[in-house]
């Protein structure tokens, strides 16, 4: 869907740099508009367009696999190109927290940090690393960068998240800086392995950390330390504090792409210490809890304010903002966000399975026909007997150019008028059955993946056992197989595949119909 709005009519942007972030920050869209009406040949950004509050808003991910700041500075250059109206954006997602349990602000996991100055300090300071130097920690100090507008938004009052969202069962643990993650029992390999601190020493714990009365997350504002890789060090990650007076509160990689050619305010959601002790449990709700913060801060800025905004430090100084209604639109998001995960990771499977669209083959081939044609077919008594009957057989020979596959088309749209409220009622082999089960059966979801890690098509008896195991989800189902004399005869393929079709009818209710030419060898089957 292309927007009813122009590229210059969008004020604010919004970057992401994962994919799941991505998918929770379009869930915060009050209105979607769709995609840009055009694009610059040079623009290689993938956008969604929509309206937060009064104001319309522009949001951008990474490339899949591309982190840190030189991506984050095309994205960003290209947005900026391309929608010439924005007065400033929003980078938001995950980061790693820095800790300071007993001195200063006390970051814990699922609060959000906001980028603002902090003494000499920009809001966001860059890092760099080289070659390790005798005595030396390797880390070179690259300054301070720009200063993102002022306008930022403080809160100590939030809706709960909800479903995938909410507090996650994973506690918040944070280690001795020096005690390095005991990893060695973790379940499964590589990219795939699951650890939680389930063997580390929890006599290394932290003790002593002031207890909170919920799960509220906390805003803190502050310095966010950005490079080109991440911090899973937590003696790295102390040392790099320190070199910047112990103000840095998160750190992160794509910030400091941004600044000098878009300030904008960096919000992330603390998912980890930025130690050794990582793990995905936090993740969710960080990426949510800063996703929910930016649209605040969008929804109380005035258009007024925005239109203002050449000038982008021009924005309010201190804010205090009680996010009430944003909880509702929260609410929804894990729902939002699930069933948009769900139809992508449905159409990637579908068009795995096979790329040919039934549907609108369908739908042109009934449109070319002629009112009332093939009448004299869906009132016959066999027609009839076949369509109400339980696992019924109907064979239609003809000669070629007679129209079979016309009949065939008004058949199938009879059939989804005539059972367009029954539930269960599932259509045509493996493609369009699975595609009329929501969510897609496991054995589909299982079928895909066994092949695709494997890198190879589904072998015969994998198709067969799939087939029968979802027909069996449907109380009546429908098989028709148009032009049966085109399916090749070498090494005994239609034979087979007839009998495949026979075997399953004997043992779930389907009724199969085909059409063909005139063809004795077809004809004994029925």
């Amino acid at each position: 869907m292309e927007s009813e709005y122009t590229n210059d009519e969008y004020t604010i942007g919004w970057i992401c740099a994962l994919q799941e972030e991505f998918d929770v920050a379009t869930a915060m869209f009050t209105e979607e508009h769709g995609l840009p009406q055009s694009l610059p040949k040079e623009d290689n950004n993938a956008y969604m367009l929509g309206q937060i509050g009064h104001h319309k808003v522009v949001m951008a991910c990474l490339p899949v696999g591309r982190m840190g700041t030189n991506p984050a500075a095309v994205v960003a250059d290209s947005m900026r190109r391309t929608f010439k109206s924005l007065r400033f954006g929003l980078l938001v997602g995950i980061g790693g927290g820095a800790p300071k349990p007993f001195v200063g602000k006390d970051v814990r996991l699922g609060d959000v940090v906001v980028s603002v100055p902090k003494g000499a300090y920009g809001g966001v300071v860059q890092y760099d690393f080289r070659k390790l130097e005798a005595g030396k920690n390797g880390f070179t100090h690259r300054g301070h960068l720009c200063s993102p507008p002022e306008k930022l938004l403080t809160n100590q009052s939030w809706g709960e998240l909800s479903d995938e969202y909410e507090y996650p069962a994973v506690g918040d643990k944070l280690f001795q800086s020096d005690y390095i993650h005991d990893g060695s029992k973790a379940v499964g390999s590589g990219s795939f392995a699951t650890d939680d601190c389930a063997h580390c020493d929890e006599g290394k714990l932290i003790t002593g950390r002031k207890q909170r009365k919920d799960n509220i997350p906390v805003v803190h504002l502050g310095t966010i330390a950005s490079g080109n890789f991440v911090i899973k060090d937590a003696t790295v990650r102390d040392y790099i504090d320190e070199c910047y007076d112990n103000t840095v509160l998160c750190f992160e990689m794509e910030a400091a792409g941004l600044m000098n050619t878009f300030p904008c305010p960096v919000v992330r959601g603390i998912s980890d210490y930025a130690d050794s002790h990582k793990n995905d449990g936090w993740r969710n709700r960080a990426i949510a809890a800063a996703s929910v913060y930016a649209k605040a801060l969008i929804t109380i800025i005035s258009p007024e304010d925005v239109v203002e905004l050449p000038k982008v430090n021009k924005l309010m100084a201190e804010l205090t903002l009680t996010v009430k209604g944003v909880s509702e639109d929260v609410a929804k998001v894990s729902e939002q966000v699930q069933e948009d995960r769900e139809e992508r990771d449905r159409k990637q499977i579908l068009d795995w399975i096979t790329s040919i669209d039934y549907d609108s083959q369908l739908s042109d081939i009934v449109k070319k026909s002629q009112e009332c044609t093939g009448r004299w077919l869906l009132d016959s008594p066999e027609y009839q007997n076949w369509a109400n009957g339980g696992k019924q057989i109907l064979y239609c020979p003809g000669i070629p150019g007679a129209g079979k596959t016309v009949l065939t088309s008004i058949i199938i749209h009879d059939l989804l008028d005539r059972f367009s409220g029954t539930s269960g009622f599932g259509l045509a082999l493996l493609r369009q059955l699975a595609g009329r089960c929501s969510p897609l059966p496991s054995e589909v979801k299982q079928l895909c993946s066994t092949n695709y890690s494997r890198k190879t098509r589904p072998r015969e008896a994998e198709i067969v056992t799939t087939l029968r195991a979802i027909t069996k989800l449907f109380t009546k189902s429908f098989i028709i197989v148009d032009a049966l004399d085109e399916c090749q005869k070498a090494d005994g393929c239609r034979t087979k595949f007839l009998n495949i079709l026979f075997d399953i009818q004997k043992e779930v209710c389907i009724s199969i119909l085909a059409t063909s030419r005139s063809d004795g060898d077809i004809s004994r089957f029925f």
